[in-house]
């Protein structure tokens, strides 16, 4: 009888975990990730119309040429791991400054925000979008998303523009992180299916 009360003891610590577990995996947050994460969509100007373009998907005919090379970012922002508010975004192009791959030609932000272009500054190629909420009225709280942001640019890179640096900002600090696609799952610190099976050893 004891031992089947230690089993069912150790069953039912596993299903807690495993649902935690599963909640990490649904909303991507666990002890010590980013507060903040920016899922972004890549679409192509063809003919008339923006066609979306996945990471694995084969690189356009003149998609990094003169007069079919415009791209859109699309942007969805999440506030998830801070009590503040974000008030600022920033979308950081050319971070390798090694060549103008990437020239803004125009921005969009939601209601409430305003954008501006930052750089680049001869001789650097890197340059980046500021996002920034007009009012307290406008900043995004936690836990909450915000989509509408975008920037469209000219690209001279025969590869997939991919995921970029950005910054957060709230009143209390900032915060650097890359970009993810819509696709791609949230790496997650301090929770794996390796730490769960170490508690029955």
């Amino acid at each position: 009888m004891r031992g089947m009360l230690r089993y069912a003891g150790r069953a039912a610590v596993m299903l807690a975990c495993l649902v935690a577990l599963s909640m990490v995996m649904l909303t991507g947050q666990a002890s010590g990730d980013p507060f903040a994460v920016i899922r972004y969509e890549l679409f192509h100007w063809e003919t008339d119309a923006w066609v979306e373009y996945m990471p694995a998907s084969l690189f356009p005919a003149g998609g990094d040429q003169p007069g079919t090379n415009l791209w859109r970012y699309e942007y969805i922002v999440y506030n998830w791991g801070t009590a503040q508010p974000l008030n600022t975004v920033y979308m950081f192009f050319n971070s390798d400054n090694i060549a103008m791959d990437a020239t803004r030609t125009a921005s969009e932000a939601p209601t409430g925000w305003n954008t501006a272009t930052i750089g680049p500054f001869d001789p650097d190629f890197n340059w980046k979008e500021r996002f920034r909420a007009s009012s307290s009225e406008y900043y995004l709280d936690s836990p909450d998303s915000l989509d509408g942001f975008a920037v469209e640019f000219t690209w001279t890179k025969s590869t997939l523009p991919a995921n970029q640096t950005y910054d957060v900002v709230h009143s209390g600090g900032s915060e650097s992180g890359l970009t993810l696609h819509r696709t791609q799952p949230v790496a997650t610190e301090g929770t794996s299916w390796g730490d769960i099976k170490r508690l029955y050893r």
